[in-house]
């Protein structure tokens, strides 16, 4: 939910982590649709939703993503 976004609660792997895996550096350039992608991939959450705190940008940057569909502006 929005609230376990905002919350760092949903369990959802941080992007950045992800990246840095692939071999992506923090500062290399990826576009947001490789963001969802990546994070779409993923087969699970680090743990049930609402069951820990955990920080992930992911969170934030998926909360962007939902502004900005929402509002109609990019």
């Amino acid at each position: 939910t929005i609230r376990r976004l905002l919350h760092h609660t949903s369990g959802v792997r941080d992007y950045l982590v992800l990246m840095d895996l692939a071999g992506l550096r923090a500062d290399d350039y990826y576009t947001d649709d490789q963001v969802v992608a990546m994070l779409a991939r993923q087969p699970v959450t680090n743990f049930e939703p609402g069951a820990e705190f955990l920080y992930s940008n992911s969170g934030y940057f998926l909360l962007s993503q939902i502004v900005r569909r929402a509002s109609g502006r990019t």
